[in-house]
């Protein structure tokens, strides 16, 4: 773990019981039930990674290190709508690994999981949605209404870009980015039902074929892939290349999980002048796809400083308003990711991320995220159920239980 990442834990390792009290005092209890799962959950996966990885980064460590210090368990009772991830730009925005991390060699297929799981905790009993004016009703659930595009703000995009996951309910589609290896890709076809608690995720791992014209028409065929189903709380885990399917019990987070932070909190300082970004739980369980419909790793990094970006205009892409946002990364986050300009398309009515371009110091693109085939409640894709049948030379490995 580096010495930056170190000192800024603790902030909370060596925070005093009346600081902690205050903090927790926001958030509703939870009973002892519900504490110990967050602790088994956080535990359980890391112990797994550990033993299915090859790499253990410093954020895995984190999660744990933070779940199972005893001074705070009393505190967890209180302390259920977030974990605050503390960091600078470069060290906590996890969205870096999504990112640098994903080359063929690593061949890790829960990416956007791994970014949230470290900073919240669950609620199973306390979840909300806040009923503004500008609200509109779906079966099951109150989705939050945009802001009219005409009339948006830098801090409207911002909110609703950390927020997605209140403002749709159903989506699926494809999205694909970058790896460390300039040769190869991610690709993630993936269908979500938040309200039905229902998602799929087929992962793949793919060649370019034709650099000078990078997209989904230009690539081979997977060389690596990894199914996921999800239906409530439990999950099912397939593998072509081994050819074994999974059932993992409790393995899933639901929207039933997830506290909304007031936009307010989202963003605060430690005493030592160091930014707090406060995160929710990603309710999506769809792989790296959460970081397209649920982007909050991106926004936090690129568009915390409003100084650094621009509303460039309102257009149309892919059939949805979205707008067209130009900006400059911060020098320390930039770095970290050789971006020195980027440029975003978020679509008007869920802040969901349509098209992602980073751009390095001589104008060339350095990463990349583009979608294709987004569509949102009824137009979107009916969720894809296991059925071992559609699997018939595929054996059963051993239950996993949280």
């Amino acid at each position: 773990m580096s010495e930056n990442i170190t000192r800024e834990l603790k902030i909370l390792e060596n925070a005093e019981d009346d600081i902690l009290a205050d903090m927790s005092s926001n958030y509703f209890p939870l009973a002892d039930k519900e504490v110990s799962r967050i602790f088994s959950m956080a535990q359980s996966k890391y112990k797994v990674r550990k033993s299915n990885r090859k790499l253990i980064t410093e954020y895995d460590i984190t999660e744990v290190d933070i779940y199972t210090k005893t001074k705070r368990y009393k505190y967890a009772r209180n302390a259920a709508a977030v974990f605050i991830l503390i960091a600078g730009l470069t060290g906590s925005m996890t969205f870096i690994r999504a990112m640098k991390k994903t080359s063929p060699d690593y061949k890790d297929t829960d990416i956007a999981e791994k970014s949230s799981a470290q900073i919240v905790t669950v609620n199973e009993k306390t979840s909300e949605i806040s009923q503004s004016a500008a609200t509109t009703s779906i079966p099951k659930r109150t989705l939050e209404k945009a802001v009219a595009p005409e009339s948006a703000t830098k801090e409207d995009i911002f909110y609703m870009m950390l927020n997605t996951i209140f403002y749709f309910d159903k989506v699926s589609g494809t999205v694909m980015f970058n790896t460390d290896n300039p040769n190869a890709v991610n690709v993630d076809d993936f269908q979500c039902s938040l309200s039905d608690k229902q998602s799929y995720s087929d992962f793949t791992q793919c060649y370019i074929t034709d650099k000078n014209n990078i997209g989904f028409d230009s690539l081979s065929a997977p060389f690596f892939k990894n199914i996921r189903y999800c239906n409530g709380y439990d999950e099912i885990e397939v593998s072509p290349q081994s050819k074994e399917y999974r059932y993992k019990e409790g393995w899933a987070i639901t929207i039933d999980d997830v506290i909304k932070i007031p936009d307010e909190s989202r963003i605060s300082t430690a005493d030592d002048g160091m930014p707090l970004y406060n995160m929710l739980t990603t309710p999506t369980n769809v792989s790296s796809a959460s970081m397209c419909i649920q982007p909050q790793e991106i926004t936090f990094g690129f568009l915390s400083d409003f100084d650094l970006w621009n509303i460039e205009e309102i257009t149309k892409f892919s059939d949805r308003t979205c707008y067209v946002i130009n900006g400059k990364a911060s020098a320390e986050y930039g770095a970290s990711l050789n971006v020195a300009d980027f440029k975003l398309m978020v679509d008007a009515q869920t802040g969901v991320i349509l098209q992602y371009e980073g751009y390095d110091s001589n104008g060339n693109i350095s990463n990349f995220m583009y979608t294709k085939d987004l569509q949102f409640e009824d137009k979107a894709k009916k969720v894809r159920v296991f059925d071992k049948n559609d699997f018939p030379d595929y054996a059963e490995k051993d239950k996993l239980e949280y």
